[in-house]
């Protein structure tokens, strides 16, 4: 009887480690899976829940506000809308605009920025386009002055890129200003 019951075992062990050792990894494997998934859904369900409540604080805003985020940093390229607004802006002062240049950079408006990110580098894809603005009109200083002042009161995006002068009019008090400055989209 000592001998069936070893051979009994035996031929249990055997049994266990042909066929169900090959099965229990794989029921491990799969429980491992179901974990990650689990986890998953739980982070899913948390993103949803920021997304809902960053989606209720967004429409909690006064729209005069969002209409003032949407004028920093507008979610397309209107250059129509930005000559209009320079020009307006010109006007104010007296000035009249001779040309507006616009020229929309492809190159710097995507990748090449760095930022640190767990220790490394890491290349950063830029999500905003870059306009750049040549405008050249004939003033006085001081009304140029005043112009940049605004310019810079503006709640739209801009860096001054260049600004050259030559006189026209020494007895007048006027000169021929070209203005070149970078301004922002989102793409």
């Amino acid at each position: 009887m000592n001998t069936k019951a070893v051979i009994l075992i035996l031929l249990s062990i055997g049994l266990f480690y042909t066929f169900t050792s090959d099965r229990y990894e794989e029921s491990k494997q799969l429980h491992a899976l179901a974990a990650n998934y689990k986890d998953i859904l739980n982070n899913v369900s948390k993103i949803e829940e920021i997304r809902d409540s960053l989606q209720a604080t967004y429409q909690s805003l006064p729209p005069a506000d969002i209409d003032r985020v949407k004028k920093i940093m507008p979610d397309h390229n209107d250059v129509v809308r930005l000559a209009l607004d320079l020009d307006g802006v010109a006007a104010k002062h007296g000035i009249a605009l001779g040309s507006i240049k616009t020229n929309v950079d492809s190159s710097t408006a995507s990748g090449g920025v760095i930022y640190r990110s767990e220790d490394k580098l890491t290349p950063y894809e830029n999500t905003n386009g870059i306009v750049q603005v040549s405008i050249s009109f004939v003033s006085s200083y001081e009304k140029l002055l005043e112009f940049m002042t605004d310019l810079e009161k503006n709640l739209r995006l801009m860096d001054l890129v260049s600004l050259s002068f030559q006189s026209n009019d020494e007895k007048a008090n006027l000169y021929e200003y070209n203005l070149t400055f970078n301004t922002y989209w989102l793409k």
